[in-house]
């Protein structure tokens, strides 16, 4: 992440429990974005509303709403203002597909809008891109919308397209899935649909990591190359569980040291080239006396 201005300050500013006091720090004198003022009475009708939700004095036609500011929150407030002003209402998914005043302007302009988008779809545009590579598939986290992704797709735009996946839960008529590998095939089945060729790029953050990687083993199941599968703070699946193939085995020998060795005395269990299960270290500790058998990991 790189930050969006650096402002030098001789101190920072604390209160009076030598905290620092955030209310104190002076804002940073960012530069004028590139690109055109408003044109037109759509564009520049647009712009107020735009400058107004995000608290600025002014927008650039071609200044992207959530670069400059926006968040979910702000865009259904500006969503709110712009059906009132125009008497028209594109849906706040459309604000995530056409983010700047110049490309919402184009869309309000047309005779007829495409079919209302809540931003709740199950395969939501985040990001556009060359159209001739793939897109980066990023799977929703916990919440079930994609939303959070914005700013990667802004990141790897205008060369990457991202598209994001979202539960279809989120459609209350929807039954929930049977399994996370239904849900896994449920977005392959999405995906395949709009893929247009080419390796299938995969990104999840949190939960979304888990159903990424079920969804690279149903696509290669499938036949389908994946390209890069990236996993953010997460984990695959069966990382970390316990095996439920079987149960662990005892040791082949008894612990040592033997049973009644004080606690200075333990140090680990003889049970040939296998390690003793930290648990029974921990039990002999617990108790000052080292358990009968040890269990192997």
């Amino acid at each position: 992440m790189l930050p969006a201005a650096l402002v030098p300050l001789p101190a920072l500013p604390v209160n009076s429990s030598g905290k620092l006091d955030r209310a104190a720090l002076p804002a940073p004198e960012l530069p004028a974005a590139p690109g055109r003022p408003p044109e037109g009475e759509t564009e520049r009708r647009l712009a107020t509303l735009f400058a107004a939700a995000l608290g600025l004095p002014e927008i650039g036609a071609e200044e992207d709403f959530f670069a400059a500011g926006g968040n979910s929150l702000l865009a259904v407030e500006l969503m709110l203002r712009v059906q009132e002003e125009f008497g028209r209402d594109p849906g706040l998914g459309a604000l995530f597909e056409h983010p700047t005043v110049a490309r919402f302007a184009v869309l309000l302009e047309a005779d007829a809008l495409p079919p209302g988008d809540d931003g709740l779809r199950p395969l939501i545009r985040l990001g556009r891109g060359e159209a001739e590579r793939p897109p980066l598939y990023v799977v929703h986290p916990a919440g079930g919308i994609a939303w959070c992704y914005g700013r990667l797709a802004r990141a790897l735009g205008p060369e990457i397209p991202v598209l994001g996946l979202q539960a279809p839960a989120l459609d209350s008529a929807s039954p929930p899935p049977a399994s996370l590998e239904a849900l896994a095939e449920d977005y392959v089945a999405r995906l395949l649909a709009a893929h247009a060729g080419g390796p299938v790029h995969l990104a999840g953050w949190s939960v979304g990591g888990i159903i990424a990687q079920a969804m690279a083993v149903r696509l290669r199941a499938l036949g389908h190359a994946v390209g890069t599968l990236a996993l953010l703070d997460s984990y695959p699946a069966e990382a970390g569980a316990p095996s439920r193939s079987r149960s662990p085995a005892p040791c082949s020998a008894p612990c040592w040291p033997s049973p009644g060795t004080t606690r200075r005395g333990i140090r680990s269990c003889r049970c040939g080239a296998s390690q003793c299960w930290p648990s029974c270290a921990r039990a002999a500790r617990r108790s000052a006396a080292c358990p009968r058998r040890c269990w192997m990991a």
